[in-house]
């Protein structure tokens, strides 16, 4: 008599991809994006055929029992998009689809891995209104990308409540708060993208405002809940002068105060993210360097005549007016510096061969002491020291006594060593002027460009530099 051999049944291997609405793989959506979920059945015998149904979860472990549940999709290849089972978290929580395969003549059923999807909350906007109060007077430390500023903090200049830009935003984030500062002046240059477009070559300016996190309650014309601590942490934001073009568009702003559509003027603000130690307080700083930037535009809205209480670190202030919108502030803005310039000359590190010394001239390449002269290999216009006699390893005389030093000169724009190209120093080509090498009375002491003849050119270099000091 024969036995009958009964196979295994092999189970095939089932994985998914969370797809949004433009049908790409998604792995971390905001609140309210639509997303649905593909599977793809496969084995070693054959193209799996049979109907896949999916879980979708309000967890990211694909525990519990499901938000919902599909209902039979069947397999075509192998594999099937669930496009109608769309679902759209709700909740910056972790969210998660599992696929389940019924099984067919060939394969048993099986189901696929957990596949938890990152859900975040959407960037915050801002408009900001005009308030006054008084200033806290106290000063703080606040250190940016851009760098490390002790400021006063003056009175508070606006009220940024978080607002939705054209239906997007979110309405939870955290209010700022910004206070009048007089920063320093990075000598930078950033590449700044936001939804508005792309600003090239822009310049950071002085650093005018310093936003904090707040806590507000209206007291007119209604009253809201009353304020509750404790205080965020972040962010803040320290804001620089900028100037960028108007993006010719308009938008609906919504807020608590008020739903209006406005022009978005010019860049005004470039928002880096800061952290800020109160001055003598003990306390640690306070903020994340890590934020996205904002950058804030002008806009002109309509007062919503509420009165409002605000808190921050800085103390309470009460009954403070909410006055006009005066700015947009939009977030992320995607910040690139073009320009890093840490001398704080002008010139951009990548150009300037000496980016630790600062100079109000050009320093070519092969300047050893920086004093605006190649060393030993002259460049178009400026003749090398060893050529027309200058030390080049020593950028200036050692006093401003004239003619007190011997030879051989340092600055080339300074016949007499008194570390200054003036009048006396131009007056000198007078014996020279239109000589030719090898002369006499040519001298390549006076040939700064090295030209081999002493002509106007020599004498017109000395307008960038004329009453200059090494």
């Amino acid at each position: 008599m024969k036995c009958l051999q009964v196979q295994d049944v092999p189970t095939p291997t089932v994985v998914t991809e969370i797809h949004n609405a433009g049908d790409t793989v998604v792995t971390s959506v905001v609140v309210g994006t639509t997303v649905h979920d593909k599977a793809t059945v496969s084995g070693g015998f054959g193209t799996p055929t049979g109907s896949v149904t999916f879980d979708w979860f309000t967890n990211g472990t694909c525990t519990g029992a499901p938000a919902a549940t599909s209902g039979a999709f069947a397999l075509a290849g192998g594999s099937v998009d669930a496009t109608t089972f769309t679902q759209t978290p709700s909740t910056a929580t972790p969210h998660s689809f599992q696929a389940h395969y019924s099984g067919d003549g060939v394969y048993s059923a099986a189901d696929s891995p957990c596949e938890p999807l990152t859900v975040t909350k959407p960037d915050p906007h801002y408009e900001c209104y005009d308030i006054v109060d008084s200033p806290p007077g106290v000063a703080v430390t606040l250190e940016t990308q851009f760098g490390v500023d002790e400021v006063d903090v003056g009175p508070a200049l606006f009220l940024c409540p978080p607002t939705l830009k054209n239906g997007e935003g979110d309405l939870t984030a955290q209010h700022l708060k910004c206070y009048d500062i007089f920063g320093s002046d990075p000598p930078d240059l950033v590449d700044l993208t936001t939804q508005f477009g792309l600003d090239q070559q822009v310049e950071v300016g002085q650093a005018r405002l310093l936003c904090v996190p707040a806590l507000k309650q209206v007291v007119f014309p209604i009253s809201d809940l009353p304020l509750l601590g404790p205080l965020p942490t972040v962010p803040h934001y320290e804001c620089y002068d900028i100037d960028g073009p108007a993006p010719d568009i308009s938008v609906t702003l919504d807020n608590q105060f008020g739903v209006g559509t406005v022009n978005v003027g010019p860049a005004r603000f470039l928002c880096a993210p800061a952290i800020k130690t109160v001055i003598g307080s003990g306390l640690p700083g306070e903020g994340d360097l890590a934020a996205p930037h904002l950058k804030c535009y002008d806009i002109l809205a309509a007062s919503p005549a509420f009165i409002v209480d605000l808190e921050t670190q800085f103390g309470i202030e009460t009954s403070v007016n909410v006055e006009q919108a005066k700015l947009l502030c939009v977030l992320p803005a995607v910040k690139v510096v073009v320009c890093l310039d840490s001398d704080g000359d002008g010139w951009c590190d990548f150009e300037d061969n000496c980016p630790a010394v600062a100079t109000v001239w050009f320093v070519p390449v092969g300047d050893t002491d920086c004093d605006g002269f190649p060393s030993s290999v002259g460049v178009p216009g400026k003749g090398a020291e060893t050529d027309i006699g200058t030390d080049p390893n020593n950028p200036c005389a050692a006093n401003n006594v004239a003619n007190n030093e011997g030879l051989p000169d340092h600055w080339p724009f300074d016949f007499n060593d008194n570390q200054r190209a003036d009048l006396s120093d131009v007056l000198g080509y007078i014996p020279v002027f239109n000589s030719f090498a090898p002369g006499p009375p040519y001298d390549p002491r006076f040939d700064l460009d090295f030209s081999g003849g002493i002509t106007l050119g020599d004498v017109l270099s000395y307008i960038p530099v004329f009453n200059l000091t090494c």
